[in-house]
């Protein structure tokens, strides 16, 4: 299957008609010869039948005289019959009157069935049995035996025929897909060489020809458009800077009409920035927005398959959505390039468990990880702590070091090492990626941070990949107050070594939000996603656990955080509301018997269960210091899943009213909160919504930023004037790129901002039930209060 996608277009049009023109004859050949070889058979049957019947007729009086000799020479006569192995008169003791055998070495005498008149096939002969039948009485029974050598040799006559005419077929097929093939790789091949053309020379008036109006036409129709826009724009910019240049060599002279073409000139460029960085917001959303509903379709399709058993449709519907995350990869790339360029680029800074981080990343990570068998290492101090910075940027850092480290690795090893360091009186944060890949040459690594550049042309012809990921990181750690630096050697891989500060300079935090503004309303703090329904406490050793229980749990609709240790756990299990705790028993330091006796000691804690999950088999000294739970490693995952069920809170439901003016992404969400048995209402913009909420008040509210007539945040803004309408949930969903301004706002105003094609269908979910579950516990706690 590797090959065959490797191969060119035209080769796989060849082998399509190909295979299935052969395919098609042969099963109408394979048809024909067995309708046949069954016809050939019956007939074969029907005339030893007929024959059977002659000789009973002829040898009626010799039986009933014992003339055994008459009934010989009946026999005999069936010499003139080449297929006739053998035949035999019975009297009608069953003893043997008169045979025949065409090999005269022996006569074996088959006793008859107990149904006398019989034809059957076996593998080798084809057996008749018939009565001899004298007024009403049997007085005999005839048997004969026929070889099928005949119908053996009619079928490899047949083979041949049909592996003749199939052959045939073949060459045929080959001649004529040779050249049909044509009608869709020429127009191809004809644009991939417009494209080069236009890459190498810069011409942008080159069009592409249009040979029809197929899906090939439009995709060379769509091309020649972005030519005409980009050679629109470039004529643009350059009568723009002749006449920039006409205006500025007019006034040398005078110095004051100089300085007044010189500011009419930096008030053209401001614009022009202006316009660029409304162009990138527009752009982010009108490119994230459909990609957005490609992937999460997709997503959606291939689990309708797998549960209707249609498991052929998954790895195409992976394929699509593999493609759309790559293609929604770079253009983020991009889009976070032009914003570096622009300035644009904002921090948002905010504290974070670096824990929790790596091991998000180290998740993330895998499949990159497992597709060139590699293997990965982490390196940790016990004790990371928390990290004040720009959590997104630090994470797109690691993520980008470890996927250029799998990709140019192969059967190898990648090596992550994260550790707290003082230097100069300074709390720095030091990651270090390395691997055993192909490493680079001194020469390489000089051009390694430029952009859209690669180590040299062949790593981009065999690895692929845009040359932005290593330039962004870079631009990324600066921005950060950091410093990369990367130490490699062909052949022998390549270690990239990051220093960023633990908590970012105030000089590189001047970019506060001014909330001037905007209306200073905030929900009450209990709506913060961080009081999460039915959260899980994992206390495990192995971080391979962790990974494996938040895949198992945070499916089945549970919050699940975790702790390498069991004083970290004891810690967390005081601090978090919990439904029940997982406990590992063999932990180095505390181990799981000494962290459940002091989980049962602490009158706080002791109520919540504690589910046991080791490979020691000791259910009785767990249960006996108070486990509600005993699991035997390895874990299996419906038992797991069956057993923190019962401590799961009921979901809440509600009712949910989803914001979008995009009709697709607007379907996606209403069918995906559907199948969890939400209510759902729609609104195609912010007015609409407001009245609907006029109508009957939603319990939670899912927001796109963007939209027609009434965005997101003037919405926001009508939404929390009315006081009965503050605390309702809203979870912003948005496609645009939320500058800092924008982001402090929404993280006052709403619950969550989940970027479109940044967010899988479960954290979806997951936040629409934690905003029901923390608005059913305001309500409870309000008329309590009111009790």
């Amino acid at each position: 299957m590797f090959t065959f996608r490797n191969l060119s277009i035209k080769r796989k049009l060849n082998l399509i008609i190909m295979i299935t023109s052969s395919v098609a004859l042969l099963v109408a050949c394979i048809a024909f010869l067995a309708y046949d070889l069954l016809s050939f058979k019956r007939e074969m049957a029907n005339r030893l039948s007929a024959q059977a019947e002659i000789i009973k007729t002829n040898c009626t009086a010799a039986i009933a005289f014992q003339d055994r000799e008459t009934a010989e020479e009946v026999l005999a006569a069936l010499k003139a019959e080449p297929g006739i192995v053998s035949a035999t008169i019975l009297a009608e003791d069953d003893s043997l009157f008169a045979s025949y055998v065409r090999n005269p070495n022996g006569l074996k005498i088959t006793p008859p069935p107990l149904h006398r008149n019989l034809t059957e096939f076996t593998d080798e002969r084809l057996i008749l049995y018939r009565e001899i039948v004298l007024d009403g009485e049997t007085i005999g029974t005839l048997f004969i035996e026929s070889d099928l050598e005949q119908i053996h040799a009619r079928w490899h006559r047949y083979a041949v025929i049909v592996g003749g005419v199939v052959l045939g077929a073949l060459l045929i097929a080959i001649l004529i897909s040779s050249q049909l093939q044509k009608i869709i790789t020429q127009p191809l091949l004809d644009l991939a060489h417009v494209a080069n053309t236009v890459s190498e020379e810069k011409n942008y008036s080159i069009r592409a020809v249009q040979y029809g109006r197929d899906e090939i036409g439009l995709l060379i129709n769509t091309f020649n458009e972005m030519l005409a826009q980009i050679e629109k724009r470039d004529e643009a910019l350059k009568k723009h800077g002749d006449h920039l240049e006409e205006e500025v060599a007019q006034r040398t002279a005078d110095l004051r009409t100089t300085n007044a073409a010189l500011i009419a000139a930096r008030d053209k460029a401001e614009e022009a920035s202006r316009a660029k960085s409304e162009f990138l917001t527009n752009m982010s959303h009108e490119l994230r927005t459909p990609l957005n509903a490609i992937i999460g379709y997709s997503e959606m399709l291939e689990e309708e398959a797998t549960d209707s058993g249609y498991e052929d449709f998954v790895p195409d519907l992976q394929k699509i959505n593999l493609a759309g995350k790559h293609l929604l990869s770079l253009i983020n790339d991009i889009l976070d390039l032009s914003k570096i360029e622009a300035g644009k680029m904002e921090l948002h800074i905010e504290n974070f468990d670096l824990q929790s981080l790596v091991e998000s990343v180290i998740t993330t990570s895998h499949p990159l990880v497992d597709k060139n068998a590699n293997q990965l290492k982490v390196f940790c101090d016990q004790q990371l702590g928390f990290m004040k910075s720009d959590l997104t940027k630090v994470r797109q850092v690691l993520f980008n070091l470890l996927g250029n480290a799998c990709k140019f690795t192969q059967n190898g090893v990648v090596n992550l090492q994260v550790s707290r360091q003082m230097i100069n009186d300074k709390d720095w944060i030091r990651f270090c990626v390395s691997d055993t890949g192909i490493g680079m040459s001194p020469e390489q690594v000089q051009k390694l941070f430029k952009e859209f550049s690669q180590a040299d042309s062949s790593t981009t012809r065999k690895y692929g990949g845009s040359g932005l990921g290593l330039a962004i990181t870079k631009h990324f750690c600066q921005q950060l107050g950091g410093t990369i630096t990367v130490q490699s050697e062909p052949g022998k891989g390549s270690a990239f070594t990051v220093f960023m500060p633990a908590e970012i300079a105030s000089d590189l935090t001047h970019r506060k939000t001014d909330e001037a503004n905007f209306p200073t309303q905030r929900i009450p703090s209990g709506s913060q996603p961080e009081r999460a329904a039915n959260t899980v406490l994992v206390i495990d050793d192995d971080p391979s656990v962790h990974q494996l229980m938040r895949h198992y749990l945070t499916r089945e609709g549970f919050h699940v955080i975790c702790a390498a240790d069991g004083e970290t756990g004891l810690k967390l299990a005081s601090e978090v509301n919990l439904v029940a705790i997982t406990l590992d028993v063999l932990m180095p330091s505390m181990d799981g018997w000494a962290v459940l006796a002091a989980l049962k000691a602490n009158p706080a804690v002791s109520h919540i269960p504690v589910i046991l999950l080791t490979f020691l088999e000791d259910e009785n000294l767990g249960y006996a210091l108070g486990a509600s739970a005993y699991l035997v490693k390895p874990i299996e995952r419906l038992r797991l899943i069956q057993t923190l069920n019962q401590y799961k809170t009921a979901n809440p439901g509600g009712e949910v009213l989803i914001v979008e003016d995009d009709a697709p992404t607007r379907e996606l969400i209403y069918r995906t909160l559907e199948k969890e048995g939400w209510q759902i209402r729609q609104a195609e913009n912010g007015r609409v919504a407001l009245q609907e909420v006029a109508v009957s008040p939603p319990q939670v509210i899912l927001l796109d930023l963007m939209m027609p007539e009434m965005d997101g945040f003037e919405f926001v803004i009508e939404l929390r004037r009315n006081p009965l309408w503050q605390s309702i949930p809203i979870i912003a969903i948005t496609a645009k790129d939320v500058d800092v301004k924008e982001f402090s706002y929404a993280q006052g105003q709403v619950s969550k901002v989940l970027t479109k094609g940044k967010y899988n269908r479960e954290e979806m979910i997951s936040e629409v039930r934690n905003s029901l579950n923390v608005q059913v516990t305001q309500t409870n706690s309000q008329r309590e209060a009111y009790v």
